[in-house]
């Protein structure tokens, strides 16, 4: 029986995303380019303006089987990825109207300790990310060479 996994991802991001679910046995079943533009009106201020929004992404649908050699170590691998996507943290951004207002040290050194402790928790997820694809990776090779 197949398994089937949809997800939206940025235009930017397909080819790398397709490239990781690869390394877990997904195959790609199908891609879907979408754009959406939703236009209205808004009333601010007394003034009516036309306002148009446009989403922009790619729908990337995979397929496994659910009966392939490996699958339980794969879904292991897996979880681990996920879970080390879900740890993941982006750094802050330096905010100028901080500068601004006179805050500069105390803002720079919380804003240098706590994006230490990012970049030292996002090296260790980076890290996680990489070692659960080779897993599997490495799970998908052994199986074939059987």
């Amino acid at each position: 029986m197949k398994q089937t996994k949809s997800m939206q991802v940025p235009v930017e991001a397909e080819s790398s995303k397709i490239e990781v679910w690869r390394c877990f046995g997904w195959e790609l079943f199908s891609t879907q380019e979408v754009r959406d533009t939703d236009s209205h009106l808004e009333n601010r201020g007394g003034t009516i303006y036309s306002v148009t929004n446009t989403t922009h992404y790619i729908k990337l649908t995979f397929q496994r089987d659910d009966r392939m050699p490996g699958i339980n170590e794969l879904n292991a691998a897996q979880r681990k990825y996920e879970n080390a996507v879900a740890a993941y943290t982006p750094l802050k951004p330096f905010s100028f109207a901080l500068f601004v207002i006179g805050l500069v040290v105390p803002y720079m050194v919380l804003h240098i300790m706590g994006n230490s402790k990012r970049k030292k928790n996002n090296v260790a997820q980076l890290a996680a990310m990489e070692e659960a694809k080779a897993e599997g990776i490495k799970i998908i090779r052994e199986h074939e060479e059987q």
